[in-house]
């Protein structure tokens, strides 16, 4: 998960362990997020990217990621969530290859829907499965309710931590997840 509100980052980690998500990791800058995706292509399976985050905002991060050098973090699959109900901004970072768009607060069984969709390689507003850089492409966006204010929080450290415990994250993926859902999401 990519996402500077700590309230924001709780709710969604509660959401995905709720849907049997096994381990969820939080970046609350997009640096750290890009940082540890290039230290580990394998660190997650899936990325919640909020656009509005200090620094590099979600949409360059996207950009980044997109144009990597290294083919499998090119491919990796993202999902936004964001509160800014921006037909513009859904346009172009559909336009880049997304797995989903959420709107916040986004229910269990969006989030749910947008996390199999990703997994099985779609991508909004193709029609077909997919990676960024292939031809095929499908349809995905996921509207849930009307977003709500979100959290401002203008002490935001730099470094990732659980967003339950607040501890350091553990950027090691479990080797053999123990539920067919069990699945790690870099946040």
């Amino acid at each position: 998960m990519i996402e500077d509100g700590r309230f924001t980052q709780k709710l969604l980690a509660r959401a995905l362990r709720a849907i049997s998500v096994g381990k969820v990791i939080a970046a609350i800058n997009a640096e750290t997020a890009l940082f540890n995706l290039e230290r580990d292509p394998n660190v997650a399976d899936v990325a919640l990217l909020d656009f509005s985050l200090p620094g590099m905002n979600g949409l360059a991060f996207l950009e980044k990621v997109r144009r990597h050098r290294i083919q499998q973090i090119r491919r990796f699959p993202v999902i936004v969530v964001t509160g800014h109900n921006d037909m513009n901004l859904y346009l172009k970072m559909s336009s880049l290859g997304i797995s989903g768009f959420l709107l916040k607060p986004a229910s269990k069984g969006a989030l749910s829907k947008a996390l199999e969709n990703a997994l099985s390689g779609y991508l909004v507003g193709r029609k077909g499965p997919a990676s960024p850089d292939s031809g095929g492409t499908a349809s995905v966006m996921i509207k849930p309710q009307a977003p709500a204010a979100h959290e401002e929080n203008n002490s935001k450290p730099e470094t990732s931590s659980d967003p339950e415990t607040g501890a350091s994250a553990n950027t090691q993926r479990n080797p053999a997840p123990s539920k067919a859902r069990k699945i790690d999401y870099l946040t």
